[in-house]
């Protein structure tokens, strides 16, 4: 089939969706939100992670990603390529308004930590 995952976006946004993505595959994700659609945010933290319950984080394989695009399209379905998996075994987004500005950029071990152990103030 042409999805290899798929995750909802729901509590925490996709800043939570991707990086929950990120942990059950171990592999690194490379996002960047200029490219997701996005109608009246214009902050980073709202886009990563504002919360409805309408969108879908899906992993195409290669293979079949333009075949996956133009049928969602023909279906009508607002979709576009915000990143790539990677070998890196690191989570990196890029800024909204600099593409070239990564803004978060953490290995999955450590991410993994601050899911288990939560964040320390």
């Amino acid at each position: 089939g042409y999805v290899a995952a798929c995750h909802d976006v729901s509590e925490g946004g996709i800043g939570v969706a991707l990086a929950e993505m990120a942990l059950s595959s171990d592999f690194g994700l490379e996002i960047w939100l200029d490219k997701v659609a996005r109608e009246g945010v214009d902050r980073n933290d709202y886009l990563l992670f504002s919360e409805s319950n309408g969108r879908f984080i899906i992993e195409i394989r290669r293979e079949y990603e333009e075949d996956f695009l133009e049928l969602a399209q023909k279906e009508g379905c607002i979709i576009s390529k915000v990143g790539v998996v990677t070998n890196t075994r690191r989570f990196q987004v890029h800024d909204m308004h600099n593409p070239d500005n990564v803004i978060i950029d953490v290995h999955v071990e450590r991410l993994r930590k601050m899911w288990r152990e939560g964040l320390k103030l």
